[in-house]
C-alpha cells in the first residue's frame, strides 16, 4: 500500500505492507503534495552481510557505505533481522525485513517505520515524547511515563469524565512557536492506533507514578530535565541532541510539569479533571 502523508510540514510517501497497526486513521493524513521523503518496505527470505569492510559496528548494528548512500544491518535477539538502506541526502529509505526474524512482521514494520519518521521529525525541529496526549479544557495534557504506568488507561478515563479526545496515545510530537508549545499527531500512536490529525496547544505535562492515593508533586528543573530525557525519542546525533535541548528550554519556560501519583481508578481521572478546571 502506498500513501502520501502530510504530518505538520513534513510530506512523506509511505509504501507499507501491513495495515494492522496503521488503522484507518492514516487516511486523515493524506495529501496531494509532492513528498519530501519516501519510506518503502519489503520482506525477504534471506539477508546476509556484505563482504565489504563496514564503516562502523556496534553490538547490534553494522553500517556500510553503498553507491547510493548507506546500508544499516540490524540484529534482533542475536540474529540479523533487517536492513535499512538510506540515500546520501537522507530522503529515501528502504526497509528490508527478514521474514523469519520477527514473530510479528506487521508490528516490526510499524515500529521501525515510526523510528525512521521520528528521525526525520528531528530535522524539522519536532521531538516525540512517550506519552498519551489528551485534549481537555481547551488544550493538551501529556500523560508521560514508562510502559506499564497506566498512561493509556488514565487517558481513556479522562476522555470519559471530561468529554475529551485522545490526540495521540503513544508518541505525540511537540513543536514550539514563540512562547507557545503545540502538540501534533502522526499515524505512529501505539498498537490501538488512537490519533487525530490536529495541532493543539500544550497545557501541561504530567509524569505518572503508580500510588495508593491521588496527588500531585512539584518538580525542580533537574527532575524535569531527567524525565524529559528519559521519555523523548532518544537523539542519535549531536544535531538531534541540540534540537532536543532547544525544545527542552521552551518547555521549561512555558509549560508546567509535575508528577502525578495516581491510583488505577476512575477517581484518578476525576481528581485530574478537577485540577485542570482550577488551573
Amino acid at each position: 500500500m502506498e500513501k502520501t502523508l502530510k504530518i505538520d510540514t513534513i510530506t512523506l510517501k509511505l509504501n507499507y505492507l501491513f495495515s494492522t497497526y496503521y488503522h484507518s486513521q492514516i487516511d486523515n493524513y493524506l495529501t496531494d503534495q509532492a513528498p519530501m521523503y519516501a519510506i518503502a518496505c519489503e520482506v525477504v527470505d534471506t539477508l546476509v552481510l556484505p563482504k565489504d569492510k563496514p564503516l562502523r559496528t556496534s553490538p547490534n548494528q553494522t553500517l556500510y557505505e553503498t553507491d547510493e548512500g548507506y546500508a544499516l544491518y540490524v540484529d534482533y535477539q542475536g540474529k540479523l533481522a533487517h536492513r535499512l538502506s538510506i540515500n546520501h541526502a537522507k530522503t529515501t529509505y528502504r526497509l528490508t525485513l527478514l521474514r523469519d526474524a520477527y514473530e510479528n512482521l506487521a508490528e516490526a514494520e510499524y515500529v521501525i517505520t515510526g523510528m525512521i519518521f521520528f528521525d526525520i521529525a528531528y530535522r524539522h525541529k519536532l521531538i516525540s515524547l512517550h506519552a498519551s496526549a489528551v485534549v481537555v479544557e481547551g488544550g493538551v495534557v501529556l500523560l508521560s511515563g514508562p510502559s506499564g504506568t497506566g498512561k493509556s488507561t488514565l487517558a481513556k478515563r479522562l476522555v470519559e469524565v471530561a468529554n475529551g479526545m485522545i490526540l495521540n496515545d503513544d508518541k505525540p510530537l511537540l513543536s514550539y512557536q514563540k512562547e507557545e508549545v503545540v502538540v501534533l499527531s502522526s499515524p505512529w500512536s501505539g498498537s490501538l492506533g488512537l490519533n487525530r490529525n490536529a495541532r493543539v496547544p500544550l497545557k501541561q505535562i504530567l509524569f505518572l507514578r503508580q500510588a495508593t492515593s491521588n496527588y500531585f508533586k512539584a518538580m525542580d528543573k533537574k527532575e524535569k530535565l531527567i524525565e524529559l530525557m528519559r521519555n523523548i525519542y532518544r537523539p542519535k546525533s549531536h544535531d538531534q541532541l541540540d534540537i532536543a535541548q532547544e525544545n527542552f528550554e521552551h518547555l521549561l519556560l512555558h509549560v508546567p510539569m509535575r508528577r502525578y501519583y495516581c491510583t488505577n481508578s476512575m477517581e484518578a481521572a476525576n481528581v485530574l479533571l478537577e485540577d485542570l478546571k482550577n488551573d
